[in-house]
């Protein structure tokens, strides 16, 4: 949270400056990491890792409408949320990856390891 690719610093920019706050896809989802889990994360995949396997960890999540909402209460602002669609890569990256996945038994207190599936 907080990071160069969190939204949260944008939605409060836009915010402050009373812009209506633009959201791609009210439904997608963000998780919630901090900088030290994110480091965490990344420790843990480049010990326990090999190629094909990816690394996500548990933690709290929230749609981008949710999030969105929160901050709007948290500033008392008369912001308006506005959907203004997905970039075409973001359509397609997030089924393709789906289906080219399989979950593994190997998990640590707060991590899933997935593996690419060859040909899928």
């Amino acid at each position: 949270m907080g990071s160069r690719g969190s939204v949260i610093p944008l939605f409060i920019s836009q915010i402050q400056e009373k812009k209506p706050i633009t959201i791609t896809d009210p439904n997608m989802t963000r998780f919630m990491m901090s900088l030290d889990d994110a480091v965490d994360l990344v420790l843990y995949a480049y010990k326990n890792g090999h190629q094909g396997v990816r690394f996500v960890q548990k933690a709290p999540a929230a749609t981008i409408d949710t999030l969105a909402r929160a901050l709007v209460e948290l500033f008392s602002a008369k912001t308006q949320i506005r959907t203004i669609g997905t970039r075409m890569v973001k359509n397609c990256m997030k089924p393709c990856s789906r289906a080219r996945r399989k979950r593994s038994p190997r998990t640590a207190a707060n991590t899933i390891a997935y593996r690419s599936i060859p040909g899928i």
